[in-house]
C-alpha cells in the first residue's frame, strides 16, 4: 500500500522503454531517418540509465536497513536516507519495518532478562554448558552450593569435583540422583539431573542440583523441635497435676500435726489423701510409659533381612486380627500377589500391626466397615497397600501424624506409626499415606 507510487513510477519507464525500444527498431531499419535513429537511440540508453537508477534508488537504504538489524541500532533518521515528498511512502515502509523488527527484538531482550533474573533467583543450582564443556551460565545459587568463585571454569570443577564432573561428560541424562561431594571437612550431598536440548545446532546440556544435606539437617532440625515440643507437653500435662497433689496432700498432714490430736485424719482427709496418692501413682505409671515408648522409638534393632514372601506375613497379621474383624464386623479384602522382599519379617510384622490397628479405630463409628489389602510391585520394588474406609486423617494432622507421641486418640501413645516410618526407612523403604477423611485412607508400604 505504502510502494504505489513507486510502482507507477517504475510501470511508466518499463512502458516508455518499451516505446522507445520499439521506435529505435523502427527507424533503424528506415535509412532516410539515420539522425532520428541516433537521437533515439542516444534517448533509449538514457531511458535504460534511469530504469536502473530508479529500480536502485533505494538500494543504499536497504543496506543500511540491514545493516542496522545486525548492529541492533534502530535509529531510523541515520540509517535511511531522506527523500523527496514523492518517495516518502517508500522511507515510511522502511521506518514500519524497522518498528516491527524493534519490537520482535525488545520483547525478546525483556524475555531473555526475565528468564535470566528467575534463573539467578531459584534456590537450586544451575550450570549450562554448551557440546565442548564450555560453561554457559552459571546462577548464583550453583556458586554458592560449589563454593566457586565468579571466574569459575570448566577445567575448575574438574579439579574440585572430578567425581560429579565425570557424571557431567558421561552424556546420560540423569534424573534426581544423589552423589556426595567431598570438600575439606565439609561433605556436599547433591540431588542432581542433566537434561540435554538443542539449540541452533548446538547440543546445551542443563544440570541442576541442590544441597540435599542442608535441607535434611533443617529438616531434621524442626522434627527434633516438634519432638522436644511434644515431650514437653505430654510431660508437663502430668507433672504439673502430680506437683499440685503432693502439695495438697502436705499441706493436709502439716495441719493434723498441728491439731491437738495429730495423726487423726478426718475421713474427709484420709479420702482426699487416697484420692491423691491414687492419682500420683497413677500419672507416675504414665510416665514411666511415656519414657518406655521413648525408648523403643529411640533404640529399634538393626533388620536382620531373610528373603519373604509378603503374603505369608499378612496372612499372618490377618489371623492375628481374625477374632477382632469378626467382633467389630470388619470385612477384610485380599489381592495377594506372591511377591518376595528381602526384610525383617518381625519388624515388619510390627509395621503391618500398627497400621491395623489404626484401621480399626479409624473404622469404629463407620457402617459397612471394610479393609482391603493389595500387594503388588512397582518398577520392581515390592508394595503393600492397606484400604479402609474409615474416618479419615484431618487435612490439618497430615503434616503430624508421624511425629513422636502426636495423637488424636484418647489411649493412643502416639509412637506408632513414628515406629513405623523408621522401621521402613532402615529397610530402605517408605511409608507414605493419602487420605480423603470419609471415604477412603491409603497406607503404603514400598520396600527397596
Amino acid at each position: 500500500m505504502g510502494l504505489n507510487s513507486y510502482r507507477i513510477g517504475l510501470i511508466i519507464r518499463i512502458v516508455g522503454l518499451l516505446i522507445v525500444m520499439l521506435t529505435f527498431s523502427f527507424l533503424v531499419t528506415q535509412s532516410n531517418w539515420f539522425f532520428s535513429s541516433i537521437i533515439i537511440g542516444l534517448t533509449l540508453i538514457i531511458l535504460v540509465i534511469e530504469f536502473f537508477r530508479y529500480s536502485f534508488r533505494y538500494k543504499n537504504d536497504i543496506e543500511n536497513l540491514i545493516q542496522s538489524f545486525e548492529e541492533n541500532n534502530y535509529q531510523s533518521n541515520i540509517r535511511v536516507t531522506k527523500h523527496r515528498s514523492k518517495y516518502k511512502e517508500v522511507e515510511k515502509a522502511f521506518e514500519r519495518i524497522q518498528n516491527v523488527v524493534q519490537k520482535v527484538r525488545l520483547e525478546r531482550e525483556v524475555q531473555f532478562n526475565f528468564l535470566k533474573i528467575l534463573i539467578e533467583n531459584v534456590p537450586s543450582g544451575i550450570i549450562t554448558l554448551n557440546s565442548e564443556n564450555k560453561i554457559l551460565n552459571v546462577n548464583q545459587s550453583a556458586k554458592t552450593i560449589l563454593s566457586i568463585s565468579d571466574s569459575f571454569q570448566w577445567s575448575t570443577l574438574e579439579n574440585r569435583y572430578p567425581l560429579f564432573a565425570n557424571q557431567i561428560k558421561s552424556n546420560n541424562p540423569v534424573n534426581n540422583e544423589l552423589i556426595n561431594l567431598n570438600e575439606s571437612k565439609d561433605t556436599i550431598q547433591l540431588s542432581y539431573s542433566i537434561s540435554t536440548i538443542k539449540l541452533q545446532n548446538d547440543l546445551i546440556k542443563i544440570i541442576s542440583f541442590q544441597n540435599i544435606k542442608t535441607v535434611l539437617d533443617q529438616s531434621e532440625m524442626q522434627a527434633w523441635n516438634n519432638l522436644i515440643r511434644t515431650m514437653t507437653h505430654e510431660i508437663m500435662n502430668s507433672v504439673t497435676p502430680i506437683i499440685s497433689l503432693a502439695e495438697s496432700g502436705l499441706q493436709i498432714l502439716s495441719n493434723d500435726r498441728n491439731s491437738e490430736n495429730p495423726l487423726k485424719f478426718t475421713e474427709k482427709n484420709l479420702d482426699h489423701l487416697n484420692k491423691s496418692f491414687s492419682s500420683i501413682y497413677n500419672k507416675s505409671l504414665w510416665l514411666k510409659e511415656f519414657v518406655e515408648n521413648y525408648r523403643k522409638l529411640i533404640r529399634i534393632p538393626q533388620p536382620t533381612l531373610k528373603d519373604i514372601n509378603l503374603a505369608d506375613i499378612i496372612n499372618s497379621c490377618v489371623q492375628n486380627f481374625s477374632e477382632i474383624f469378626k467382633k467389630e464386623n470388619i470385612e477384610v479384602k485380599n489381592n495377594l500377589n506372591n511377591v518376595i522382599a528381602n526384610i525383617d519379617p518381625n519388624l515388619i510384622e510390627q509395621v503391618i500391626n500398627n497400621i491395623l490397628k489404626n484401621s480399626i479405630d479409624a473404622l469404629k463409628k463407620r457402617s459397612n466397615k471394610r479393609i482391603e489389602i493389595i500387594i503388588e510391585e512397582n518398577n520392581n520394588r515390592p508394595l503393600i497397600k492397606f484400604i479402609d474406609n474409615g474416618e479419615g486423617i484431618k487435612p490439618e494432622n497430615c503434616s503430624k501424624i508421624f511425629i513422636p507421641f502426636f495423637t488424636t486418640k484418647e489411649t493412643g501413645s502416639g509412637i506408632g506409626l513414628s515406629l513405623s516410618r523408621q522401621i521402613m526407612r532402615l529397610h530402605e523403604g517408605t511409608l507414605t499415606f493419602e487420605s480423603n477423611p470419609g471415604v477412603k485412607t491409603v497406607f503404603t508400604l514400598q520396600f527397596a
